[in-house]
């Protein structure tokens, strides 16, 4: 297990116990906090931050502390002070801005699964009308080039718990692959191939008795009912591709289509198209 994989377990289990943090100091954090406002020197800032953070772990200072970071070019760093930021208590109304910040840093760390997982959840949170900016985001994250091709390692980070949300939210562990399969065939091809196995590695890892479902959808190019019907033999494919290496998945992954019901990226273009070919992964309870 790697360090960061081991911090995003940390991070998940502080989640489930959110509450006051035993032993804080807020009015030495507050303190720390206004500080570093007046100081000049970044590392020192810095510095002022994460004493801050120590004595009384919130949301906003770690956010502030994150830019901090950036403002060093410590940009690891900075992902690691917003993902501490989403897990506090009292997270949750800034839950949308932290999980956007986060979007872009991935990105540009080439973080994809999580990128996709976290522009996934502020959208969520912000609602209908979705906001141009996170759409915008959305599509420059399923736009890279290492989108179709996750580790299962990057798809394993992708469905794990991103921070404690809203009431009336409920938790989404859902991902997004694109699954290549040529011009109107159910078998994924070679590409196709080479990201199902990541997959069933990532499922093979996960919790026991954890239960998952692959939801296929298409483009609108073609009947709908023809659609509908190549969702299903897609989804299904990818089923029996897992199944192949990990058998004892079997009765912990099922697969179903929704055809052309349900697009991700609007338009008729080839961009759209091809976006909108893919096959959801949602964790069940």
């Amino acid at each position: 297990m790697t360090r960061h994989t081991l911090g995003l377990l940390v991070l998940a289990s502080l989640a489930l116990t959110a509450g006051p943090v035993p032993g804080a100091d807020c009015a030495q954090g507050k303190a720390l906090h206004d500080a570093s406002w007046a100081e000049p020197n970044p590392q020192r800032r810095v510095e002022l931050l994460r004493q801050s953070t120590a004595a009384c772990p919130d949301p906003s200072t770690f956010m502030d502390l994150a830019t901090a970071y950036l403002g060093v070019g410590d940009r690891d760093a900075a992902i690691s002070a917003l993902e501490s930021a989403a897990q506090q208590p009292g997270a949750e109304a800034q839950q949308g801005q932290i999980q956007t910040r986060l979007a872009r840093l991935y990105l540009e760390q080439g973080r994809l699964g999580e990128a996709s997982a976290s522009v996934g959840l502020a959208l969520h949170l912000a609602g209908d009308p979705a906001p141009a900016d996170l759409l915008a985001l959305r599509r420059a994250i399923d736009t890279d080039p290492g989108r179709s091709r996750l580790s299962a390692e990057q798809i394993t980070r992708g469905l794990t718990p991103r921070g404690i949300l809203p009431r009336g939210f409920e938790p989404r562990a859902r991902l997004d692959l694109y699954v290549l399969f040529d011009f109107n065939q159910a078998e994924p091809n070679a590409a196709g191939q080479a990201q199902v196995l990541e997959l069933a590695k990532a499922l093979a890892g996960g919790g026991p008795g954890q239960r998952y479902r692959l939801i296929g959808h298409t483009d609108t190019q073609g009947p709908a009912d023809y659609n509908q019907g190549l969702s299903e033999r897609r989804t299904a494919a990818v089923r029996r591709l897992v199944l192949v290496g990990y058998p004892d998945l079997a009765g912990r992954l099922d697969s179903l289509g929704r055809g052309e019901t349900q697009p991700k990226a609007p338009g008729d273009g080839e961009e759209a198209h091809r976006l909108n070919r893919r096959v959801e992964l949602l964790v069940l309870p």
